[in-house]
C-alpha cells in the first residue's frame, strides 16, 4: 500500500493530520486548479480553503482512494461554481435595487 493510501485510509477514519498531509501533497495541483477556474489569486485562495474544509468533512464518502486527487478537484470545480453563482445572485439584486431606485425618481418616487 502506498503511503498516498495509507494516509487517504487514516484521513477516512477522521485523522485530519493524515488528511492535511494529503492536502500537503497536492496544493499545488489543488490551487493551481482552482486559479484555473477563477483566473484571481485571491479567489483561488478562497475556493482553495472552502474546498478543503469540504473534503475534510466528506472524505469519508470517498468510495475510491485511487481517485483522491480527481475527486478533490471536482470539490474545487464545484466551489468556483457555487462562487460565481452567488456573485452573479449578489449583482443581480444589485441590478434590481438600481432599477428600482431609478425607477421610483423617474416615477416621482
Amino acid at each position: 500500500m502506498s503511503s498516498e493510501a495509507w494516509l487517504i485510509r487514516k484521513a477516512k477514519k477522521g485523522d485530519t493530520k493524515a488528511y492535511g498531509e494529503l492536502i500537503q501533497l497536492h496544493k499545488d495541483y489543488f490551487y493551481r486548479n482552482a486559479f484555473c477556474y477563477v483566473k484571481n489569486v485571491d479567489l483561488a485562495g478562497d475556493v482553495f480553503q472552502e474546498a478543503v474544509t469540504i473534503g475534510m468533512l466528506s472524505i469519508k464518502d470517498l468510495k475510491n482512494p485511487n481517485y483522491f486527487r480527481t475527486w478533490m478537484t471536482r470539490i474545487i470545480y464545484n466551489c468556483a461554481n457555487e462562487m460565481f453563482r452567488k456573485a452573479e445572485k449578489e449583482i443581480g439584486s444589485l441590478d434590481a435595487e438600481i432599477r428600482d431606485r431609478a425607477e421610483s425618481r423617474l416615477c416621482g418616487g
